[in-house]
């Protein structure tokens, strides 16, 4: 079965389901054989896929890929990698990736995402949803607390051990320590176990996910307090939200807000008030007029008549102006 346009779904025993990418080719048996491209796999009940240099058995949701290496990613669940008899267990929100036959690592990397990709914004959303978050929290504060210490982080968090969070929040900015205490006094777990998985190279929403058993959100609402904390600590008022509209950009052409009121230009007819030069010493005051301003005239348009004959030869330059000066409609000569 190969892939020619869209993502054509095909639904397999058990309830399992393969969603293939453009471009993607399989052929159908026991284990179904991915020759090339992304295979999806939803399989509850568990499935084998083979690729050129390895065998999964995936039960969940996994993405299974096939280039010029093998990759598998897991969403829900849990895979095994098998190649030359090494054997590797893939649970959920790790990915692996196999370049030829027994290359296999010794470990599964915390998996990572496109947000153009439609299988990982679908299956990624919380951890997506929460990393921005937590990035933006701990970004935020470390432009407004660069300077802030771990006794002074660890103070903002009733319950986190002072001493364990200094050593492993050491050589770390403040906006990532931050958010690693925030997530190890939302999960009562240890900071150093916090921080080892940050270092694997897994994202703050997996952090978040695995280490705040049942609503990792508290994480993120921990860290809120204690930035408000910190700005009340130090005297520093949150920035008031600007009302919401439309902000034009630098270069877009488009005008800039302006505190000031608009200035509205005197009227054409209003002469402005007059000036009076200071005299030099012994001399008489003189006084300048206002300039004078000429009142606009309307002249009425000319009454329509019918056309008559066309003069075969051309008026002088002067009677055309004698035209418009006198607004008539028959030559003044010279006017």
């Amino acid at each position: 079965m190969r892939a020619l346009q869209g993502t054509p779904s095909l639904e397999i025993t058990r309830g399992g389901l393969l969603t293939l990418r453009k471009g993607t080719s399989v052929i159908l048996g026991r284990p179904v054989m991915l020759e090339r491209g992304q295979l999806l796999v939803d399989a509850p009940d568990g499935l084998d896929v083979a690729t050129v240099v390895t065998s999964v058995s995936t039960k969940g949701v996994s993405r299974v890929g096939q280039s010029l290496a093998s990759s598998v990613r897991v969403y829900e669940g849990e895979a095994r990698v098998t190649s030359l008899g090494r054997t590797l267990a893939v649970p959920a929100l790790r990915q692996v990736t196999i370049p030829a036959r027994g290359l296999v690592p010794q470990r599964a990397a915390p998996t990572t995402w496109r947000r153009d990709d439609m299988w990982d914004v679908r299956y990624l959303g919380l951890v997506i949803d929460l990393t921005d978050q937590l990035d933006a929290q701990g970004r935020g504060f470390a432009v407004q607390a660069g300077t802030a210490s771990t006794d002074d982080l660890a103070a903002l968090f009733p319950g986190l051990a002072k001493d364990a969070f200094s050593r492993a929040a050491s050589n770390r900015s403040s906006g990532e320590a931050l958010v690693g205490a925030g997530i190890s006094s939302a999960g009562k777990r240890a900071p150093n176990r916090v921080f080892g998985l940050r270092d694997d190279g897994a994202s703050w929403g997996i952090v978040a996910i695995e280490q705040v058993s049942g609503d990792p959100s508290r994480a993120v609402s921990l860290v809120r307090q204690a930035i408000s904390a910190w700005l009340s600590r130090v005297g520093v008022e949150p920035q008031p939200r600007l009302a919401a509209g439309p902000i034009a950009s630098p270069g877009s052409g488009a005008p800039l807000p302006s505190p000031f009121a608009p200035v509205r230009a005197p009227s054409p007819t209003t002469p402005p008030p007059s000036t009076t030069t200071p005299p030099p010493p012994g001399g008489p005051t003189t006084t300048t007029p206002p300039p004078t301003t000429t009142p606009i005239v309307t002249v009425p348009p000319p009454p329509v008549t019918a056309p008559g004959p066309v003069p075969t030869t051309v008026p002088p330059l002067d009677e055309v102006v004698g035209i418009i000066a006198d607004g008539t409609t028959g030559l003044t000569g010279g006017g």
